[in-house]
């Protein structure tokens, strides 16, 4: 009798322990993803808005990429053609609901200002060799250019002429050379300009921008006393992409006589100007070659970087400082330059970058052609523009289309590269794309306007002088910030929803970027390789939103699924166990009345134990963290296990003895008909973890994926990755907990079975191989199964492939292993310690 109640009340304490782990795990956990739902919901609404919410260009301004991508370049507002006139602006920013109506129009690329950089020599007597060389670089490589540039600087050593002959390259380097002072032109550099509205942009951005409304002379060379001036505003903290390589060398000497002969090989004196004009390749076969004949090779190379900041729409000439740099900071007497009148008369209009996609929805740009003077390759189609005509004297033959810049101040704004949101302003600086086989290369925009990389504006000039460069219709897009939106909730998506079917349906192209966020996308771009560079994904909330729904509604159902199962399971097999003591009540003569009492006691103490002390401990952790989610999950666990024990006491006396099946098949095939009952917990449980192991990884990688392929979506499932994760786990662990006590409860149940085999001499390995074979009977098809169904599910939820498949095969394979061992380990101990029992008495 004593030994009777020691194991009833084991049983009570074993049953309550497991009941409390239950529903406390799976109540805190639904309570935590119900929590976890409202934090995502609120990160949406604090950090999916960007700088402005709604994005307005011309009919069909999008591209294919967009369309069947729903993904739009960084910084890719600075190119394009017009087409929203400055009344149509001016109607939008008037509308009561919007804060913000910032325009942009893209002006064009123009060449930065003529300009020359010299040093002086330090030993003037001597016939020296310079030559120039030009290079930029896009991060990836360095191209140089395609034609040498070189002076040959002699010394007239007669007393009776004390003269300097100059041998050039090119009549260019002989135009802007200065015989006191060698000089050398800057080479070319394109610069963008774009048009903004000075007080829109400035609450767009938070930047001063009044200068644009400041008229000054920038410099003498102004024409007309600076009637032509647009006030520009220059990117600060930006220099040229170029480098410069002078090679400097000395030239042999000579005597007269040696100079007389070399002067009647070369015809007549300036002969030389005249050939290099006419017939370049006899220029360069007559007199270079000959001249080449002089040079010692003593070489002195010295790379040169433009100072940072240069502006390109200033006119300033460059000097090479004692600290062999490129200086604004002229020395004394160092003050002259080339200069052009009219320098932003032509400009050169650059498309856009024409992506292609693929089979794989992968994106890949083609080379357009080789920049001529660099070899450098180009990406865009480029054309020049001719904006107004000269005359013979150089007077614009229609002044009220003539213009030039003239910088007024400078404006820098750096992106907040932290941002999560992405509203793309198309006109400043973005994270630059890099290589994907090596992070550390950064690609950048070259001194070419055919780069891969978009640069920024460098200048930027009021919308009002649009028209005058670009036309009645010059804004490319209008950017607007909906009034008095607290955030991204549902409420503020309403409003911006009603104003972008407005005005699209006037016929503007809309695009609602409230909710965007950046992405890295790799691109594969010819002549670089793969390349990883930040798109904009619009609807990105959305995306995260719907995914965590999904991914919440799934781990939900399965932490819900696994536990209840289980509980159930746990129920039935009490009210089995139990049979035998009713029926042993009965027999003796009890009422029904008196052993339904009896099991009201016993299932409320099984019951009312856990309930009491996990309804104690939520409660104080829900008034600590002042959160009620917990105390309702609390409530409906409470709610369904008062189902349980209603359905217990109902059942616990209508259950009827269990006829023996006919026997069938094998023995092993019998046995497993038999058990059927205490096995089918078993099988329900590897069936629910071979999908555990199968699909939900499958599913997790992708739905993850899918919400983190945005910098906003890492955000937010940075704030909720520790409940996801503990929550998974819990779940894991579950799985592996319930098959273990269903398969402990099994062997348990058939412990006299395997100890009559063990006492007729079977060996363990006989009993392995017997536990082995009847185990793969009913452990096998819920594995097919679950294997099945998880394929099923993976293709509807994330996509089949075939290293899913393989994954899942390997899961199926890992869970029969797992049964096997916790089966024959079960069976192991509990026969060593009866073996002990029976030794020790």
């Amino acid at each position: 009798m004593k030994k009777f109640i020691i194991l009833k009340i084991k049983m009570v304490v074993s049953v309550v322990a497991v009941l409390m782990v239950l529903i406390s795990a799976v109540s805190y956990m639904t309570g935590n993803l119900m929590d976890a739902r409202k934090e995502v919901k609120q990160e949406i609404t604090d950090f999916s808005r960007g700088a402005y919410d709604i994005l307005l260009r011309p009919e069909h301004a999008r591209s294919e990429v967009e369309i069947e991508l729903g993904l739009v370049e960084e910084n890719y507002l600075g190119i394009g053609s017009g087409g929203i006139s400055v009344a149509q602006w001016a109607e939008i920013k008037n509308h009561p609901q919007v804060e913000i109506a910032a325009p942009v129009a893209a002006i064009g690329s123009f060449h930065a200002r003529e300009r020359t950089f010299m040093f002086q020599e330090v030993e003037e007597d001597k016939s020296r060799y310079y030559e120039v060389n030009y290079m930029t670089s896009d991060g990836h490589s360095t191209y140089i250019n395609q034609e040498k540039t070189f002076m040959y600087h002699l010394l007239d050593e007669r007393p009776e002429t004390e003269g300097v002959s100059l041998y050039p390259s090119n009549i260019d380097m002989f135009n802007s050379y200065f015989v006191d002072f060698p000089s050398f032109d800057f080479p070319l550099s394109y610069h963008p300009v774009v048009a903004v509205d000075a007080e829109e942009e400035s609450k767009l951005t938070n930047t001063d921008l009044e200068p644009l409304h400041e008229k000054t002379i920038g410099d003498m060379y102004s024409y007309n006393n600076g009637e032509l001036v647009i006030p520009i505003m220059s990117l600060q903290d930006v220099s040229p992409p170029n480098t410069i390589e002078l090679t400097t060398d000395y030239l042999k000497t000579y005597s007269v006589a040696e100079r007389d002969e070399w002067e009647a090989s070369l015809l007549e004196p300036g002969y030389q100007l005249a050939l290099l004009m006419n017939d370049k390749a006899s220029y360069d076969q007559d007199v270079i070659s000959k001249l080449a004949k002089l040079r010692m090779y003593q070489e002195n190379k010295l790379e040169l970087e433009p100072p940072i900041g240069m502006s390109p729409f200033e006119q300033h000439a460059l000097y090479i400082n004692e600290q062999q740099q490129l200086s604004n900071d002229h020395g004394e007497g160092l003050v002259a330059s080339s200069h052009a009148q009219h320098p932003h008369r032509s400009g050169y209009k650059v498309e856009p970058i024409r992506y292609e996609i693929d089979d794989q929805d992968q994106l890949f740009v083609r080379q357009t052609g080789v920049d001529a003077f660099y070899a450098a390759p180009q990406y865009r189609d480029i054309s020049q523009v001719d904006y107004y005509q000269i005359d013979e004297f150089g007077q614009p033959i229609d002044a009220t289309r003539a213009f030039e810049f003239s910088e007024t101040g400078k404006f820098s704004i750096e992106e907040n590269m932290e941002s999560l949101a992405s509203a793309p302003l198309g006109i400043y600086g973005s994270e630059l794309p890099y290589l994907k086989h090596d992070k550390d290369i950064r690609l950048h925009p070259s001194a070419i306007p055919g780069s891969f990389v978009t640069t920024p504006a460098h200048g930027m000039i009021a919308i009002e002088h649009a028209e005058k460069i670009k036309g009645e219709a010059p804004i490319d897009a209008i950017r607007v910030r909906v009034a008095d939106i607290a955030g991204y909730d549902e409420a503020g998506q309403g409003v911006i929803k009603d104003l972008a079917q407005l005005w699209e349906k006037s016929g503007f192209t809309v695009d609602i970027v409230a909710g965007s966020s950046l992405k890295e996308l790799t691109v594969d771009v010819e002549g670089l390789g793969a390349v990883v560079q930040q798109w904009t994904t619009l609807g990105a909330a959305d995306t995260i939103v719907a995914s965590w729904n999904t991914l919440q509604i799934v781990v939900t159902a399965l932490l819900v699924l696994v536990g209840s199962l289980f509980l159930l399971y746990l129920f039935m097999e009490l009210i089995r166990v139990r049979k035998k003591d009713e029926v042993l009540l009965a027999e003796l003569g009890w009422a029904t009345t008196a052993i339904k009492k009896i099991a009201v006691k016993e299932w409320s103490l099984l019951l009312g134990l856990p309930i009491v002390f996990i309804t104690i401990l939520f409660v104080i952790v829900g008034m600590l963290n002042q959160q009620l989610l917990y105390i309702m999950t609390l409530l409906l666990s409470i709610l369904g296990v008062g189902v349980l024990f209603f359905l217990a006491i109902v059942l616990s006396t209508r259950i009827k003895d269990v006829k023996p099946p006919k026997k069938v098949g094998s023995i092993r095939f019998q046995n497993v008909l038999y058990y059927r009952k205490t096995i089918v917990a078993a099988v329900i449980q590897v069936f629910l973890l071979t999908i555990l192991s199968s699909f939900l990884p499958i599913f997790l990688f992708a739905e993850i994926g899918r919400a983190t392929e945005t910098r906003l979506g890492i955000h937010v499932h940075g704030q909720i990755e520790a409940t996801l994760i503990a929550t998974v786990v819990l779940l894991y662990i579950l799985g592996v907990f319930t098959v273990w006590q269903s398969l402990n409860r099994l062997w348990n149940i058939r412990f006299s079975e395997l100890q009559l085999f063990h006492y007729l001499g079977w060996s363990k390995q006989t009993i392995s191989r017997y536990l082995f074979n009847e185990i793969f009977l009913w452990v096998a098809p819920p594995i097919l199964l679950g294997f099945v169904i998880s394929l099923i599910m993976s293709h509807y939820f994330a996509g089949l492939t075939v290293n899913g498949v393989l994954a899942g095969m390997f899961a199926g394979s890992l869970i029969f292993v797992f049964v096997t061992i916790i089966s024959k380990t079960i069976v192991t101990n509990k026969l060593k310690g009866r073996k002990s029992n029976v030794t020790t008495s």
